[in-house]
């Protein structure tokens, strides 16, 4: 049954070496087999030496599914192992964790939050990879004397490892039911950022150290701040949680 797949050329010459993907098989009744390199000889810049001088290239299929994102996931997860080698031509991958595009020289694009599905598909095409004892043992051996950085809820001071402040305190904590500011208050700092056009973060650290002085140097920073607010602390100007 056709089914979208991974694939890898490699320039055995170079050893230089390419990972796409390949739906559009599916449509045509064609499987991983019967369509690369038959019909379809990549998509980037491969594309004429694979047709031109096929003998100097060997390729892969390195995973096939019936689900199109988790093969597309599969590809960027492995691209992203990737792509700091210099004889991998692939010049960009897409985050999973972010959406974000990042390139071969650390740069990124703006990216959005992955929905759970989305979540779901990369996390089932991350299962789909097998490892070889050597990726094992190298996995193994990078989290030897690691541990968990501990982190503080900046509202109940509650300390766990940093995923479950994220998670569950700080912007999350239960505790906090309201963000006050000299504007007016707010269920959520994000709320508060969008009435009053002062960061998030901003908000979030004017509201915990709020027995802080504001000085000129804050009014820089800020310019929503007020001239009259100068010597005097952020909780007798307005800035506090509750």
């Amino acid at each position: 049954m056709p089914t979208p797949y991974v694939y890898k050329v490699t320039n055995n010459e170079t050893g230089e070496f390419y990972v796409g993907s390949r739906k559009a098989n599916v449509s045509s009744n064609r499987t991983a087999i019967d369509d690369f390199r038959v019909h379809y000889f990549t998509s980037g810049k491969l594309r004429h030496s694979l047709i031109n001088h096929p003998e100097k290239f060997s390729h892969q299929i390195l995973f096939h599914y019936g689900d199109a994102d988790v093969v597309y996931w599969y590809e960027q997860l492995l691209i992203r192992e990737h792509i700091n080698n210099v004889l991998c031509l692939n010049q960009h991958y897409i985050d999973p964790d972010s959406e974000c595009k990042a390139f071969n020289n650390g740069g990124w694009n703006k990216g959005i939050s992955p929905s759970t599905e989305t979540r779901q598909k990369y996390s089932l095409a991350g299962k789909g990879r097998l490892k070889s004892e050597s990726h094992k043992k190298k996995i193994s051996s990078s989290n030897v004397g690691k541990h968990s950085k501990m982190e503080t809820c900046i509202h109940c001071g509650t300390t766990s490892i940093r995923t479950n402040i994220i998670r569950y305190h700080n912007e999350n904590c239960n505790s906090v039911t309201h963000y006050h500011t000299p504007f007016g208050s707010f269920k959520t700092s994000y709320e508060a950022a969008e009435a009053t056009g002062i960061s998030q973060s901003g908000i979030m650290n004017m509201c915990k150290n709020h027995e802080r002085t504001i000085s000129a140097y804050s009014l820089r920073k800020c310019k929503q701040l007020k001239a009259e607010f100068i010597d005097q602390t952020y909780k007798s100007v307005g800035f506090y949680f509750s």
